[in-house]
């Protein structure tokens, strides 16, 4: 040797420290691939606009008001849309069918994630409408409430 060393040098390495560094590891791997698989899937999010002029635009009285429906596709998978409708208050009225999304049926993918429908505000009561629901081609049905907090009228005709 050409340096003798007074203090030989002992390289330990802890066990516990690489168990604990593999555990971190492994849980960092498992969060990344359960992300991935709940962000693989198919989303939709229904966004609404009320009391929306239209001009310049063929088709549409820019004198009228129109409620604006957004269907967005969040998710990576494509989404083939059946029909929308609004749903109302009390279950005698029903539904009321968005006539484009009958048709004009829609596959939402990555490079095209939104569909907007427009419909005349005079001829749908606000007040009245529950939700907008909108059925895909599998037969999921996904929905945007019109408030978030029911008031004691919609429980009262829920359980009529």
């Amino acid at each position: 040797m050409l340096f003798p060393l007074e203090y030989p040098i002992h390289l330990e390495v802890v066990s516990s420290s690489v168990a604990a560094y593999a555990a971190v590891v492994a849980t960092l791997g498992l969060i990344i691939s359960v992300s991935n698989y709940f962000r693989d899937r198919a989303k939709i999010v229904i966004d609404y606009r009320l009391n929306w002029k239209v001009i310049n635009m063929p088709g549409y009285d820019p004198l009228k008001r129109y409620i604006v429906i957004d269907i967005i596709n969040c998710g990576r998978r494509p989404v083939r849309l059946g029909n929308a409708s609004f749903r109302f208050i009390t279950p005698s009225q029903g539904y009321l069918l968005i006539n484009d999304s009958l048709l004009r049926p829609t596959t939402l993918t990555e490079e095209k994630p939104k569909k907007t429908f427009l419909i005349e505000q005079n001829g749908v009561d606000i007040n009245k409408v529950f939700y907008v629901e909108v059925c895909d081609a599998v037969g999921r049905k996904h929905r945007k409430y019109f408030t978030h907090f029911p008031t004691f009228r919609r429980i009262k005709n829920w359980l009529a």
